[in-house]
Parts: C-alpha cells; structure tokens; sequence
C-alpha cells in the first residue's frame, strides 16, 4: 500500500487477545469489518462501516484493559482527524458499538482511550 510516496510496512504483529471477540461481535450484529491488524505502521486494527454503509466508516484500535495507544498509532489517528475520518479505542465490543454510533466530534478527548 502507498501512503504519501511511502509503503506500509506489513507486519505479523501480535493482536490482543479480546480482537476476535469485537471484529467477531461487530459482524454478527450487521456491520462490514476489515480486520487491517496485520498491516502495522499505526493504521489501526479494525476499519468498520456501520450496517455495511460506507458513510461514517470509524477505524477501531483494539486494546486491552490496561493497553495504550503506541506512538504510530496516535500519529495515524492524528492524520485522519483532519480528513474527518474517525478512529476510536475499543477495550470491548461495548465500546466499540458506542465508537461507531457517535457522531464525529470537534475537539480532543483527553481521556486514555479516545478520540
């Protein structure tokens, strides 16, 4: 993949263990989930088009309880603020369900997980 004349570096990187249960979770209840875990250089891990509509995708980054957000990881969710896409920190398929339902926000959250 191109990204600003660069490619992203592909990786086996290692997925946290509540993933599958979210990626999983979100399919069962109708939305289209491209699991993007493997492609590293921060992009996050889930791309998510609620009810399979392309309109108000969300880019979901799995974490787990006490799991933080890596430097390339905040400079991708930096990068698509601007371009009005959102990305969110999911600890659960809760959240990951309340992510894709928020509308987009103006400003910054300041709390350890989201956008």
């Amino acid at each position: 993949m191109v990204r600003g004349g660069a490619f992203f570096r592909r990786k086996a990187g290692r997925r946290d263990e509540n993933h599958a249960a979210i990626r999983d979770g979100l399919r069962k209840l109708g939305h289209l989930v491209v699991d993007l875990a493997g492609v590293g250089d921060g992009v996050a891990d889930l791309l998510v088009f609620p009810r399979g509509e392309w309109a108000g995708c969300v880019f979901v980054e799995v974490k787990t309880e006490d799991g933080e957000r890596n430097a390339a990881q905040i400079r991708f969710a930096a990068a698509m603020r601007p371009r009005g896409i959102r990305v969110a920190v999911a600890r659960t398929l809760h959240d990951a369900l309340i992510a894709i339902q928020a509308p987009a926000r103006s400003g910054r959250r300041r709390n350890r997980g989201g956008e």
